[in-house]
């Protein structure tokens, strides 16, 4: 195998991951090895990596050549006014609330393979899946050719609550097979249960947000990574995604 062959196996998602220092320990070994002997890996490395040194140089002659910022006028020391105890325990509450809301985990950073997958849902409608029905035989025969592909036991998925099977296909991202899953809500809203898989790395919780305009669960566990993407309604994609959590 070519030394080109060898360093297009790594994706520009592996290597950011790298650099950011968040690569698996197999990841970054691979990568490792592959950069004692691959110069046109080291040289995609380098393009990925931002010239920290050039922007601190050019900050630091911006900021020297800045004028002095002009003294601040002093202001007079004031006494914390003192609340009713209503009002103080008002004021308490909502610091509480605005603490509570400041800890609160912050949304999914979506991968590239994520906004390409939401970016392909957003395309569908209740009527993209209205021809797709297929008996209790076709959808099983269509779930165990995706479960020979990717070694995932996928049998609950038919038996989702909240949602009906419709159909399934892989398709591809980055030469790496990705198997979509179509669903359909009794609302009607046509949604995906997206799966890749990637090099073995920590397992990650369930975490909602939004992505292509469209509400979407994304969790991961061992060397599988996935999302439950489709209409606006964030609580119902987060309970059909606790669903496959559990089961898949």
């Amino acid at each position: 195998m070519s030394s080109l062959e060898n360093t297009q196996r790594f994706s520009d998602e592996d290597l950011t991951t790298y650099l950011d220092g968040e690569a698996g320990q197999d990841l970054a070994n691979r990568i490792e090895a592959e950069l004692e002997t691959s110069q046109e890996l080291r040289a995609r490395l380098e393009a990925l990596t931002l010239p920290i040194g050039d922007i601190r140089a050019l900050w630091d002659s911006k900021l020297a050549d800045a004028p002095p910022m002009p003294p601040l006028p002093q202001a007079a020391p004031r006494q914390a006014p003192v609340l009713p105890f209503g009002l103080g325990l008002a004021a308490g509450i909502v610091v509480m609330i605005a603490f509570q809301w400041n800890t609160t985990p912050p949304p999914p950073k979506w991968s590239e393979w994520q906004q390409s997958a939401a970016a392909y849902q957003a395309l569908y409608m209740t009527e993209t899946l209205a021809g797709f029905s297929p008996d209790t035989q076709e959808a099983q025969r269509q779930l165990d050719y995706i479960e020979e592909r990717f070694e995932l036991e996928l049998a609950s998925v038919t038996d989702a609550i909240g949602a009906e099977y419709r159909r399934s296909q892989v398709l591809g991202f980055e030469q790496r097979p990705l198997a979509q899953i179509s669903l359909l809500t009794e609302d009607g809203v046509p949604l995906a249960l997206c799966i890749i898989r990637r090099p073995v790395e920590p397992d990650k919780a369930l975490r909602v947000g939004a992505i292509e305009g469209l509400a979407a669960a994304e969790w991961s566990r061992g060397e599988y990574s996935f999302l439950l993407v489709g209409g606006e309604d964030k609580e119902v994609v987060e309970e059909l995604a606790q669903q496959f959590v559990e089961t898949i």
